[in-house]
């Protein structure tokens, strides 16, 4: 039996051998050689049987004598000296040394020899073999027929080396001597049923049933692997029969882990037949030491953990290995396809597989994998490829899954399960790298392929995953998506997005040293239900793509809508949702908002927790209609109950069609605008109409609780008579044409009203006010302010214009109904001629305002030519004037001046005042083609006269003064007529007597008075001067004509004329000579002031008849020139 050993039987059947931690390098010696030397004698080769068979009849005949039934009889010195030396006669080459021999005779009378300490050494000291007890039962009846044949021997205490050669042959010898000595002889698997019955064909082993070996010592060195085992205490059994023999062992192999390994094999071949079956079992065997044993389990040598299983296979007649069963249970183990690299853990493997060495492939019939991370069941096969030394260096598998759960680093509460999927890889082993050619899942009605690898670099690992698939729902999404990868992410995806269907899966995984891997992802979405944000209102109908790429997620919507709290829909087209950092559990998020729609629903949109964006503005969100174009982002942290001050926004966007009555009551905003909102401000901007009136403006407020509310519009509109129009002012036609800009603010708070402020230089605006006599030309600039209250209806709180000349400041109060209630105005100043208070009244609509001045001064001398009505074809109001002086010219003027004008057509009505604010008098105001025609009337006009300066002293005379206006602008034709009227103590009037003459006139003028019953004349009044072209004062006494000029600056005067004393007596004259003449007259001139006349009286002109008295004086003026 020298021949054989379990290792032969091992590892010819397939299986592996556990490694264990005594595993000696090969150049290394056992530790239990022995080393005693005897003299060399030539050496044969001798096996353990052969050794029995010489035993066995020297031993019985020396101890026939000592033949004792029921008990041991041990031979003397000298018999088992004679045995040693006649062993060692018939070994040659060997030196046979025994310990003690004994006889047992059973009762069966069966004799059992029993040697101990046997030694048999090679003479050349080649090498030796120990037995430490060697026991044979014998057949009693074939002794007594004599016959040695032993039917049961045991063994025990033997040393088998088996070698495994890079052939993977085996050499198995007794003892330690080494496969090459005389106790080895090689073998392998197509011969060794053949040397088994060669053995047993033996005469001494004709009646052997049973071979035992026990306490057995096997070492077992793999040379292909460069490992060595040593196994303590193996039993081997040699059963046989009629028709077969069977052999068994069971060894225990205890290193340095924490677990033994046990072995149990068998090996059975029939009598008349070279095919052997063979078996192995084994517990708790390392996975790394049974892989370098069999190309069929060499995948094995990634695991690190302990394996338990068994093997079935067969040779047949020619010695040709069949296919061998593999049942295989791994529990707790890692892979680790080298040391250093960090294992990756599992709790079993199961796997029940058949190898097929003439095809050299395994077909796995199953193959379970369970661990914390994944677990899966599969079936398939694996192609060897590469053989080197009978060892695959490289598989190719191919695996069919039925079962696949993944949970990777417990990432899951509950694992992912796929029910169909199968997966193409090649496995290299040295070094160590799997390359995913395809894994293919099915999961539902949707199709991933993933490709790949794995392997290690610098005692990492290294991997790469790539993946698509068709399209997954919302669902399997998170059903893929472990609970605790990426978690926050995860559970925002979760629990925003409601509905989803992926197509066009693309997935990537790179490992990084010392890194988390860099994942990326990507997908098309369609029918998506998404709430992008936990405040907002969800997505739906989305569509569009997403990524996952550098720790990045992102997502944008190609179509979509969402439905506001109010206005209705809006299209979302655009927007887009980047988790800034995945890796973070707070990660920032981003979203890049673009939306269309409603502007009441895109407000509705913005005034959302947490923005409120209108509600702190104090605005509704349905402030105006129109529709919205919005973009804008939304900074935040990925949270639960996010702070409303932690979210970041900045949102831009155009408003068009914008119609609106909420800023400004009663009227209408319309246009296009920009809109621009933050988390400090809103701002909407541009340009359209308020009413008809266009502007262009911005409308801002900042955002919190400090401002309180507050918010402006700014910009600039259109003023013209448009703008007039359209707030229903009340002013008449034609006060304002032209247009121009004016800029304007609108404050709005909180529970107040409206308070707008609005400025114009007033270029390109035409502003006419005909019954002042005033007008702003288009070219003209000023200044307009305007301090308004847009109540219902607005109040002009303060209304100032400085422009062209005029200067007002006020304020107007407009009607519930609209148009013009009052306009009061304070410090009126027009030009320079007209300095007043007064007010604008409303009298309904279509009807121009009536004026009211009740203060202040006018000067007609200064007034523009365009006063004195509002022309042809234009309504007026009525005037109602209460001026304290009206400058008529630079020495005329009339206080406190009442009157009551109509300016339409012109200027007419009646005023009453004091000339030169002593001398009552009346007048009546009527159109003329040049302006305005004065008649006044006055019952004292002596007064008016003295007033005047031309006479110190005059009482009574009822005047009728007449100005018709002419072309020049200031100058009027005048007609004066007054009756009754009496002078006195006129220096002028009394010098000219004197020079004719006439004491008793002069006695009567510085007495009681001349009475001059009608005094007539005709003028013309310029700015500058009094021009009389014809005058005459009558009286019973005196009759005087006069013509030339009065110039108000200096009160100069240039007058002549003709004096009649006795005036009552000399007008018979009067058909033959001018108005005031006489027959007789004296022709006088008159220069000077009344204070230094100079009076000069040509006597001989009192001897002419009155017309030719002509001859001896200029020509009066030409009043008609």
């Amino acid at each position: 039996m020298g021949r054989f050993a379990l290792g032969y039987i091992v590892d010819t059947a397939g299986q592996p051998i556990t490694d264990q931690s005594e595993a000696k390098l090969l150049n290394e010696q056992p530790d239990n050689a022995p080393q005693k030397g005897r003299r060399p004698r030539r050496a044969r080769r001798i096996g353990l049987f052969a050794l029995i068979s010489l035993l066995l009849p020297v031993g019985l005949i020396a101890l026939a004598a000592f033949i004792a039934i029921g008990r041991p009889l041990t031979a003397p010195e000298w018999v088992r000296a004679q045995i040693e030396e006649g062993l060692t006669k018939r070994l040659p080459g060997f030196d046979v040394y025994l310990g003690e021999v004994s006889l047992v005779i059973q009762d069966n009378l069966d004799p059992r020899l029993r040697v101990r300490n046997l030694e048999l050494r090679a003479a050349d000291n080649a090498g030796a073999m120990e037995l430490a007890q060697v026991e044979a039962r014998l057949d009693f009846g074939a002794m007594m027929d004599g016959q040695i044949a032993p039917s049961d021997i045991r063994v025990s205490g033997v040393f088998l080396t088996a070698i495994r050669q890079q052939d993977g042959t085996f050499n198995i010898s007794v003892g330690n001597g080494g496969g090459n000595g005389p106790f080895g002889e090689n073998t392998q698997l197509a011969t060794f049923g053949d040397q088994i019955e060669s053995y047993l064909e033996l005469p001494v082993l004709a009646a052997l049933d049973s071979f035992v070996l026990e306490d057995m010592t096997l070492r077992y060195e793999d040379l292909r692997a460069r490992q060595a085992w040593t196994v303590d205490s193996a039993q081997l059994r040699l059963e046989r029969n009629s028709e077969e023999v069977a052999i068994s062992t069971q060894m225990s192999l205890l290193g340095a882990r924490d677990y033994a390994t046990s072995i149990e094999a068998f090996l059975t071949t029939r009598l008349d037949s070279s095919a052997i079956q063979f078996g192995i079992n084994f517990e708790d065997m390392p996975t790394e030491g049974i892989a370098s044993q069999s190309a069929a389990l060499a995948w094995l040598e990634i695991m690190r953990a302990p394996l338990s299983g068994s093997m079935r296979g067969e040779t047949d007649e020619a010695g040709t290995l069949g296919p061998v069963n593999v049942a295989l249970r791994i529990a707790d183990g890692v892979l680790q396809p080298e040391e250093g690299v960090q294992p990756v853990p599992f709790e079993s493997v199961t796997s029940y597989l058949t190898y097929d060495p003439v095809l050299q492939s395994i077909r796995f019939d199953e193959l379970s994998l369970d661990s914390k991370w994944i677990n899966t069941t599969a079936s398939g096969r694996a192609f060897l490829r590469d053989m080197q030394l009978g060892l695959p260096k490289e598989l190719l598998v191919q695996l069919e899954l039925s079962r696949f759960q993944a949970n990777p680093k417990e990432l899951d509460d509950v694992p992912l399960s796929l029910a169909r999927s199968f997966a193409d890889f090649r496995l290299k082993l040295d070094p160590f790298e799997l390359t995913l050619g395809q894994m293919v899942i099915y999961h539902g009605e949707h199709r991933m392929e993933l490709s790949g690898g794995l392997k290690t670099e610098a005692g990492k690992w290294a991997y790469s995953l790539d993946g698509v698939s068709d399209g997954l729902d919302a669902e399997q999404v998170l059903l893929i998506w472990p609970d605790r990868f990426k978690a926050k992410l995860r559970k925002w995806i979760d629990k925003n997005i409601h509905q989803i269907s992926l197509s066009d899966i693309n997935l990537a995984v790179r490992s990084k040293p010392d890194d988390v891997p860099d994942v990326y992802v990507d997908f098309q979405f369609t029918d998506a239900v998404v709430k992008v944000l936990k405040t907002m209102p969800v997505v739906r109908g989305g569509s569009g793509y997403a990524s996952l790429v550098r720790n990045q997620f992102r997502l944008a919507v190609e179509a979509g809508v969402v439905e506001a709290d109010e206005g209705g829909l809006i299209d979302v087209a655009g927007t887009g949702f980047i988790v800034l950092d995945t890796r973070l559990k707070q990660s920032p998020g981003l979203v890049k908002a673009r939306a269309r729609g409603p502007v009441t629903a895109a407000m509705s949109l913005l005034d959302r927790e947490p923005l409120r964006v209108f509600s702190k503005a104090n605005l509704p969100v349905d402030l105006a209609e129109g529709q919205a174009d919005m973009q804008g982002e939304v900074r935040f942290v990925i949270k639960e109950k996010l702070p409303a001050n932690e979210v970041q926004f900045d949102a831009r966007g155009v408003l068009s069609d914008v119609r609106t009555s909420h800023f400004i009551p009663g009227k209408e905003i319309r246009g296009n605008l920009n809109v621009h909102a933050t988390n400090e401000r809103v701002e909407l901007s541009g340009g359209g109409t308020v009413g008809a009136v266009p502007f262009d403006g911005r409308w801002h407020t900042r955002l919190g609780k400090e401002n309180g509310g507050k918010s402006w519009i700014e910009g600039t509109g259109e003023l013209s008579a448009q703008t007039v129009e359209e707030f229903n002012i009340g002013l008449p036609p034609g006060t304002v044409s032209g247009a121009g800009d004016a800029a304007f603010e609108i404050a709005f708070e909180k529970g107040q009203t409206p308070q707008l402020t609005l400025r114009s230089d007033l270029d390109g605006v035409v502003l006419s006010a005909p019954p002042l006599g005033w007008k702003l030309s288009e070219n003209g600039t000023g200044t307009l302010e305007a301090d308004v209250t847009l109540s219902s209806p607005p109040r002009v709180d303060r209304l100032m214009i400085d422009a062209g000349g005029l200067k007002a400041e006020g304020d107007i109060v407009l009607r519930e109904a609209g148009g013009l209630d009052v306009m009061q105005l304070e410090n009126v100043e027009v030009g320079s001629w007209l300095r007043a208070s007064g007010a604008l009244r409303g009298r309904g609509t279509g009807a121009a305002p009536a004026i009211v001045l009740n203060s202040g001064t006018f000067d007609m001398r200064t007034m523009p030519r365009s006063s004195g009505g509002t022309g042809r074809g234009s309504a007026a109001g009525p005037v109602t004037a209460n001026l304290n002086r009206v400058q008529v010219t630079d020495g005329i003027f009339i206080s406190d001046v009442r009157a009551s004008l109509d300016l339409n057509n012109g200027v007419s009505g009646d005023f009453t005042g004091a000339f030169l604010g002593v001398a009552p008098l009346s007048g009546t105001l009527s159109p003329h083609q040049y302006g305005t025609a004065l008649q006044v009337s006055s019952p004292n006009g002596g007064r008016m006269a003295a007033a005047m300066g031309v006479l110190r002293a005059a009482t009574r005379g009822a005047l009728e003064l007449t100005l018709i206006p002419r072309a020049a602008v200031g100058q009027y034709d005048g007609e004066l007529k007054m009756a009754n009227v009496k002078v006195q103590n006129v220096p002028l009037i009394a010098e000219l007597l004197n020079a004719i003459s006439v004491i008793g006139l002069i006695e009567q003028l510085d007495g009681p008075g001349l009475l001059f019953t009608d005094v007539y004349s005709r003028f013309r009044l310029t700015p500058e001067k009094l021009i009389i072209g014809e005058g005459s004062a009558i009286g019973p006494s005196l009759g005087v004509s006069a013509d030339g000029t009065y110039t108000f600056a200096g009160k100069l005067f240039d007058f002549q004329g003709a004096v009649s004393p006795i005036y009552a007596v000399n007008i018979i004259g009067r058909a033959v000579s001018k108005r005031g003449e006489g027959l007789i007259g004296f022709n006088y001139t008159m220069k000077g002031t009344s204070d230094d006349p100079y009076i000069s009286v040509n006597p001989l002109s009192a001897l002419t008849p009155g017309f030719f008295r002509e001859i001896f004086r200029r020509r009066p003026p030409d009043l008609n020139n």
